[in-house]
């Protein structure tokens, strides 16, 4: 006798309606290979992101694995609405820089992700196409980004967040002459640092272009006299105000007031890249003025030497306040709260300076006697750098470090030979501190900080 097999395919209830949801889905297809080849393209410059979870749950809806690869359905085909795009990725509109209506082609800076949205993990890119056709169907958070080409790829081109506060010689004036508002909190008249964000691949001239827009939006007024001011790190916010309230107060007789920040639209920032030049936890004050206006109210204050010393506030790295910071670079303009924090912020700051590599104790060590170096100190473990360690270890047992190292004899080794931007030497004189470290009569492991970041910056193919 033969048994008749059981047919358990599903069959959806009568309720969904299986032949729009299945047209949807082929068209869908069609789309998606369209915006795929479309992204590829160089003359392509924005994309749209999609909710990674969201498409999950949108294929699922339609069956779209299902019904493209010809197979029986699911039970979950047509079952769950997937609802409005995007509500997962995007972080709290609070506290933006409103950007006007009439400035359409930015206002897509006005959309934060959440901090820990990551490409091909909560979103996905689509073209303008298929954004539209997703839109007018399930509504949802607009997420318009830059797109740059890598290679055969295309990816997303990350925005530059910073917090950012705009303020007009007029209305420093006025609110010297205003008594009454004088009275009032300051950061209530003026308002609070906004956060805003910018192009990362922009410089410091397509910044100022930005808000001169901003500004005649606003204003009403074109060709403004701009200067960006970067607050220093270490500064609390609290701090500032209270200085900046204080200069209003006694605006008629000083005319000047003295920021603890850095002036970015100095000539040595220009061609640095905003990725590379600004951090997420940075503020911003722009000092606005007419474009004939060749005054500043604001001048750059330096630290004392004891100031330095007594540094408090918080860490340029990891942006925990620390009482004091007691770890600087040698430009004195940034400090941490660690020796560890100050090694790993070296790339970024690397940007701006051309000392970021180098340390207190290079030159200290240059000068001490090879009599001292014959003891044995251990390397401490920077998270994954076990291998590295073990060859520093093995090279200090050989008669290297004693032959061009203990007695600077590597200076002399390459002395006049064409180096390209001195790279060697630095990365010699960094070896050189090492080993010298490792063998003076100390308990304390070294941390070999300065080598590892100094190699990786000369050779960053290569994974330490």
């Amino acid at each position: 006798m033969t048994h008749r097999k059981k047919n358990n395919a599903y069959s959806p209830p009568s309720q969904i309606d299986k032949e729009a949801l299945q047209t949807e889905a082929l068209h869908l297809c069609a789309l998606k290979t369209d915006s795929e080849e479309n992204l590829l393209k160089s003359s392509e410059e924005f994309c749209y992101l999609v909710s990674d979870k969201w498409w999950e749950s949108y294929e699922t809806y339609l069956g779209y694995n299902e019904i493209i690869e010809d197979k029986p359905l699911k039970r979950s085909f047509g079952q769950h609405f997937p609802g409005p795009i995007n509500e997962d990725i995007v972080a709290n509109q609070d506290n933006l820089y409103k950007i006007p209506i009439i400035l359409e082609q930015f206002q897509y800076l006005s959309t934060f992700l959440r901090p820990k949205a990551l490409e091909n993990e909560s979103y996905i890119l689509v073209d303008e196409k298929l954004w539209q056709h997703l839109y007018n169907l399930y509504g949802g958070k607009s997420i318009k980004r830059p797109l740059k080409h890598d290679y055969r790829y295309a990816v997303c081109d990350d925005l530059q967040k910073s917090h950012i506060l705009i303020v007009t010689h007029q209305t420093i004036k006025d609110l010297a002459q205003d008594e009454a508002k004088r009275k009032i909190k300051l950061s209530n008249v003026l308002g609070r640092f906004k956060n805003i964000q910018f192009h990362e691949t922009w410089k410091i001239k397509d910044l100022l272009a930005f808000l001169n827009t901003l500004l005649e939006a606003e204003n009403g007024q074109s060709d403004w006299n701009l200067k960006i001011w970067r607050i220093n790190n270490y500064l609390e916010l609290d701090d500032f105000w209270k200085a900046f309230e204080d200069f209003i107060v006694q605006f008629n007789e000083v005319q000047s007031f003295l920021i603890e920040a850095k002036e970015l639209t100095q000539p040595r920032f220009e061609d640095i890249t905003l990725g590379d030049l600004l951090k997420d936890a940075y503020y911003l004050v722009v000092e606005a003025k007419n474009i004939d206006d060749e005054s500043s109210y604001f001048e750059e204050y330096h630290l004392t030497s004891q100031k330095i010393k007594d540094l408090q506030g918080f860490c340029e790295f990891c942006s925990e306040k620390e009482l004091p910071l007691q770890w600087k670079c040698l430009c004195h303009e940034v400090f941490y709260c660690s020796e560890k924090c100050k090694y790993r912020d070296q790339h970024f700051h690397n940007h701006v300076c051309d000392i970021a590599f180098d340390s207190d104790s290079d030159n200290e060590e240059e000068g001490m006697i090879a009599e001292n170096f014959h003891y044995d100190r251990g390397l401490k473990n920077l998270g994954n750098t076990c291998y590295m360690n073990s060859v520093l270890q093995a090279v200090k047992r050989t008669k290297i470090p004693e032959d061009l190292y203990y007695n600077n004899g590597y200076v002399k080794a390459i002395k006049g030979k064409k180096l390209e931007d001195n790279n060697k030497f630095l990365l010699s004189k960094k070896f050189s501190k090492l080993m010298k470290r490792m063998s003076l009569n100390e308990k304390e492991p070294v941390a070999p900080w300065s080598l590892k970041q100094t190699f990786s910056y000369y050779f960053s193919n290569v994974k330490l």
